[in-house]
């Protein structure tokens, strides 16, 4: 009955430790400055950073004349804690989102 236990046990170990590392994924790098961006609404986005730095968010949209098409956005060059913000011509018609610093 011991040995049933210490077997349950070392399973249980063994796939929690297999799936911790599962879970966890590889680790992207924070770009300078602890900046984050934030999407609104499926249709723009804006960034900040917690550093002083120059930064600006960027967008890709759907292209509303050829759907199978894209186009990209620029917010305005913000520092450090200030918002860049920008937005595509329609709702909903964001594709990624990004912050940009220098």
């Amino acid at each position: 009955m011991k040995s049933l236990r210490k077997l349950a046990v070392g399973v249980t170990a063994a796939g929690l430790i297999g799936a911790s590392t599962l879970l966890a994924g590889p680790v992207q790098a924070q770009p300078p400055g602890h900046c984050s961006v934030n999407p609104i609404a499926g249709t723009g986005a804006f960034s900040q950073c917690g550093d002083p730095v120059w930064h600006q968010v960027r967008v890709t949209c759907w292209a509303w004349w050829n759907w199978f098409s894209s186009y990209e956005r620029y917010g305005q060059p913000a520092f450090g804690g200030f918002h860049s913000e920008t937005a595509c011509d329609l709702p909903f018609s964001m594709q990624t989102w990004q912050v940009l610093t220098w």
